[in-house]
C-alpha cells in the first residue's frame, strides 16, 4: 500500500458546490457523534487527526486533539480549534473525479483516480500516515491550482470557500476551444463556484458553463427571449429581463429553475446587487426602477435619473452603492454615476465629454471593472469614481481582471494600467470574462480558455519608462529643448511616447508613455516637469524631467488637443474641435481655476504662454474672420488685456490654427501677420511664412525653410531641407530639426 497525497485544506464543505464544479465524487459526511466516522478525518488546524476505530471518545473539549496519536485521536467536530465546527470533518474516500494536472498519476490500491489523471501539485505533496489500512485517502480534484499545498483531504478547498480556486485553468501556453449550441452573448463568471453564465443571442436560453470541466453544464429556459441578464457581485443573484414582459426571472442555482417577479414596467437593462435589490430601465426614453426581488412588486420605486436617451445600460459597483447609468443611441450620450444608498438618487460624477455634450452614438458595452478602479464606456477608459476624467481608447471592453491588469477588448488585450496592446485578438470576440487565473472568451459559438500567464505576452505589466530603440524608429510631431540640460525631448504620438534625445548625437536616450493620442508637448521654464496633452484623455501627463518617469495624469476639463505651462504650477489647456473652452488647471490639486464659456468661447483656439508664465494668448482659426486676445494669468484667472477686436465687429482673416511669440510677448506672429502683442491691433508687418519657433533671446523666427529677424521681418538664411518640426536651443545658437533621417542641426549663431 502506498499513499502519496497530502491536499488542500477546506474551510466549507457543500456537495452541492462540489458537483458545480465537475466532481462526480458522492459525499457521504458522517457525524462524529454518531460512533460511525471511521472513514472520516479529524484535520483541524491544518494537522492531520486518524481515527482507527469507530470513534467512542466522549464528549470533552478536545483542545489538545491535533496532536494525539492516530491510534487514540478523537475525530468529532468542534474540538476546540479556531475553525468552525463544520471544517473539522471530511470525508475520506476514493477520489472518482478529475485528479489533478501535472505528471501523470499512477495506479494505487484502494484509488479510484481516472487513468488519464495528473496532478503536479499534488504530486509534491506529503503523504498521510495510514496506520488502519484506510487505502482510500487520495488526491483530490481540482487541486491544481497553484497555491501551496494543504494539508486537509477530500476535496479541494477550491471548490467550497471561494479562496482563489482557480477552477482547474488550462496550462500555460495550453489554451482549448470548445463549442457552445450556439452564439454566446455575455459572459459572467460566478464568483462563488466554478461556473460561468452566458446567454444564446435572441433566444430564451442561459447557458451554464462548468468551468473547471471546460463544458455546458445546463440549458437554462428563461420562458422569454432575453434582453439582458446579470450577475450579483457575489453570485448569489443571478437575474435575467425578458423581450415584453413585466417581470424579472430570477434563476435558482441550485436547481436551474426559474420564478418571475413581477415589475410595472418591462425592464430592457438590470443590475441586481448582493442583496437581491434589482435596478432596470424600461421604455424608449429611459425610465429607472427598483425593487427588491425577495419583497416583490409593492416594493418597486421610480428613481430620479439625470438622462433621457433611449438604448441606456446599467451597471453596479461591487459594493452596490453606485449606479452605473450609460446613455446610448443619440448624438449627445453621457455615462453618469448614482448613489443608490438613499430613497432619493444622487449624481456623483458625470462625463463631460465634448464640453459635457457627450458621445455620438457610442457602440460597445457598459463595462464596470472588478477592481473599482475603471469603467468602460463609449470605447474608453474611465475613473471609476471620477468619470470626468478619462485615462484613454480602449475598444468595446468585455473583461478586466480582478487586479486591473489585463483589459480585454473585442480585438486586442490591453494593459489596464497604461492602455497599450499587449497582444491582438485575430478574430473579434463577442464577449469575455475572467474565471479567477483563466480568461474565457466567445468567437460565435466557440468558447476558448487561455491562462493569464500567458496574456502579459512577455511585458512587464504597467511599465511606462523604458530604453529607446533606434531613432530611425520614431516619428516626432512635436521637439522640445530641455531649458537646463543638454537633452531634447520628442513627441511621437503614434506609439504614445516622450522620447529624450541627446542633442549632441541624435540618438535616443529613454522613452515614457502617456495618454492616448497625444497631440502636445511642452516643458516648464525650470526644466522639472514636461507635460503633455491629449485628444483621447481628458488629462494632461506629467512627466519628471531629469528621470524622463512618468508623475501623474492632471484631470482637465477636457481633451487637453492644446497646452502652455504658466507660472505658479498651472498650466493652461484647450480641446480641439470648434467652440473651446480655454481653462486653467492647478497642477498639485486638478482644480479648475478658471475656464471660458459659451459666451466668450474662442473658435478652434490656440495657445500661446510667455516666459514667465503670466500671460496667455490665445487665437482663434478656422472662421472666416478671427481674433486673437491677451490675457493676464498671473492670478489664476483669465483676465483680458487686448485683443485685435475689441469691440467684436470684426476680425482678421480665416487664419490657421496656430500662435508664437517672443518670449516677453512683445511680439506675436498670428493669421500671416507679426503683431504688437502689448496691443493686437496694431500689425508691425506681414508674415505669409507661417512661424513655428522664436529663438529664446526673442532675436529669431524660424519657419520650416527660413530664419528671419523678429524685429522687421527680413529673411537672414535659408535652410537645406524642411524642418517642420523643430527647437531652438536654449542659447539661440542652434535649430534642431526632427525628419526621416533622425535629427538634424541647423546653426543659427551669427544671425540676427
Amino acid at each position: 500500500m502506498s499513499i502519496r497525497h497530502l491536499v488542500r485544506a477546506i474551510t466549507l464543505l457543500f456537495p452541492t458546490v462540489l458537483l458545480a464544479c465537475g466532481s462526480k465524487t458522492t459525499i457521504d459526511i458522517k457525524d462524529a457523534g454518531t460512533q460511525k466516522d471511521a472513514v472520516l478525518r479529524d484535520l483541524a488546524d491544518a494537522r492531520v487527526d486518524e481515527p482507527t476505530l469507530p470513534d467512542s471518545a466522549p464528549s470533552k473539549g478536545d483542545a489538545a486533539a491535533d496532536g494525539l496519536l492516530p491510534s487514540s485521536s478523537d475525530a468529532r467536530p468542534d474540538i476546540s480549534d479556531t475553525l468552525p465546527a463544520s471544517t473539522d470533518i471530511v470525508p475520506v474516500q476514493p477520489d472518482a473525479a478529475l485528479a489533478d494536472i501535472g505528471r501523470p498519476d499512477t495506479a494505487e490500491a484502494g484509488s479510484a483516480d481516472l487513468s488519464p489523471a495528473r496532478d503536479g501539485w499534488a504530486d509534491s505533496l506529503q503523504p498521510i500516515d495510514q496506520t488502519n489500512g484506510d487505502q482510500a485517502n487520495r488526491d483530490v480534484p481540482y487541486v491544481a491550482d497553484g497555491n501551496p499545498a494543504d494539508t486537509r483531504v477530500g476535496i479541494d478547498v477550491v471548490a467550497v470557500d471561494g479562496l482563489a480556486a482557480r477552477c482547474n485553468p488550462v496550462a500555460p501556453g495550453a489554451p482549448i476551444s470548445f463549442q457552445a449550441s450556439d452564439r454566446v452573448s455575455k459572459f459572467y463568471a460566478d464568483p462563488s463556484g466554478c461556473l460561468v453564465y452566458g446567454y444564446i443571442y435572441d433566444s430564451t436560453q442561459l447557458l451554464v458553463f462548468d468551468a473547471a470541466q471546460k463544458t455546458v453544464l445546463t440549458h437554462v429556459d428563461l420562458g422569454g427571449t432575453v434582453m439582458d441578464f446579470n450577475l450579483s457581485a457575489d453570485g448569489n443573484y443571478l437575474v435575467a429581463s425578458l423581450d415584453k414582459q413585466s417581470a424579472i426571472a430570477v434563476v435558482n442555482k441550485a436547481s436551474w429553475t426559474v420564478s418571475l417577479v413581477a415589475t410595472t414596467e418591462v425592464p430592457k437593462s438590470l443590475a441586481v446587487d448582493n442583496h437581491g435589490v434589482a435596478y432596470y430601465l424600461s421604455g424608449d426614453w429611459w425610465d429607472l426602477r427598483r425593487i427588491d426581488l425577495a419583497a416583490g412588486s409593492s416594493s418597486e420605486k421610480g428613481l430620479s435619473s439625470p438622462g433621457d436617451d433611449r438604448g441606456a445600460d446599467l451597471a453596479l459597483s461591487s459594493d452596490g452603492k453606485k449606479l452605473y447609468v450609460a446613455e446610448f443611441g443619440s448624438t449627445g450620450c453621457n455615462l453618469s454615476l448614482l448613489d443608490v444608498t438613499a430613497p432619493t438618487t444622487t449624481v456623483l460624477s458625470q462625463t463631460t465629454w465634448d464640453q459635457g455634450y457627450g458621445f455620438g452614438v457610442p457602440s460597445g458595452p457598459l463595462f464596470v471593472g472588478p477592481s473599482g478602479r475603471y469603467v468602460y464606456y463609449a470605447d474608453h477608459q474611465f475613473d471609476a469614481n471620477n468619470l470626468a476624467l478619462i485615462f484613454g481608447s480602449a475598444y468595446h471592453v468585455y473583461a478586466e481582471d480582478s487586479g486591473a491588469k489585463f483589459v480585454v477588448g473585442s480585438d486586442e488585450i490591453l494593459d489596464a494600467q497604461t492602455l497599450t496592446t499587449l497582444s491582438p485578438i485575430p478574430d473579434q470576440i463577442q464577449a469575455a470574462a475572467f474565471v479567477r487565473d483563466e480568461l474565457w472568451t466567445a468567437r460565435g459559438q466557440t468558447i476558448t480558455c487561455t491562462n493569464s500567464a500567458d496574456l502579459a505576452a512577455g511585458k512587464t505589466l504597467g511599465l511606462r519608462e523604458g530604453a529607446a530603440s533606434a531613432i530611425g524608429d520614431y516619428t516626432f510631431i512635436k521637439l522640445v529643448a530641455d531649458p537646463i540640460r543638454p537633452r531634447l525631448y520628442g513627441l511621437d504620438a503614434k506609439r504614445r511616447m516622450v522620447v529624450s534625445v541627446d542633442p549632441a548625437t541624435g540618438s535616443p536616450m529613454r522613452t515614457v508613455l502617456v495618454g492616448s493620442t497625444p497631440t502636445d508637448l511642452e516643458i516648464d521654464a525650470s526644466g522639472t516637469f514636461i507635460y503633455t496633452g491629449h485628444s483621447d484623455t481628458y488629462a494632461i501627463a506629467q512627466i519628471d524631467a531629469a528621470s524622463l518617469s512618468f508623475v501623474k495624469f492632471i484631470p482637465s476639463p477636457q481633451d487637453s488637443y492644446d497646452i502652455a505651462v504658466l507660472a505658479n504650477n498651472r498650466v493652461a489647456t484647450n480641446s480641439q474641435d470648434q467652440w473651446t473652452f480655454p481653462a486653467i488647471v492647478d497642477v498639485a490639486s486638478g482644480a479648475v481655476l478658471d475656464q471660458m464659456y459659451a459666451t466668450t468661447d474662442p473658435y478652434e483656439g490656440a495657445l500661446f504662454a510667455t516666459a514667465d508664465g503670466n500671460t496667455l494668448f490665445i487665437g482663434e482659426s478656422a472662421l472666416s474672420t478671427c481674433n486673437i486676445t491677451r490675457y493676464d494669468v498671473s492670478g489664476g484667472q483669465l483676465k483680458r488685456v487686448t485683443s485685435s477686436d475689441p469691440g467684436g465687429a470684426g476680425g482678421l482673416p480665416a487664419a490657421a490654427r496656430r500662435v508664437v511669440g517672443t518670449p516677453d510677448g512683445t511680439s506675436v506672429f498670428y493669421d500671416g501677420l507679426c503683431l504688437n502683442g502689448n496691443n493686437l491691433l496694431e500689425q508691425r508687418y506681414v508674415q505669409t511664412d507661417p512661424i513655428l519657433s522664436v529663438s529664446p533671446n526673442g532675436v529669431l523666427a524660424v519657419s520650416s525653410t527660413k530664419v528671419y529677424r523678429v524685429a522687421d521681418g527680413t529673411a537672414l538664411a535659408t535652410m537645406p531641407s524642411a524642418c517642420p518640426v523643430q527647437a531652438v536651443s536654449p542659447d539661440s545658437k542652434t535649430l534642431y530639426c526632427s525628419g526621416s533621417s533622425g535629427i538634424t542641426t541647423f546653426s543659427l549663431a551669427g544671425l540676427q
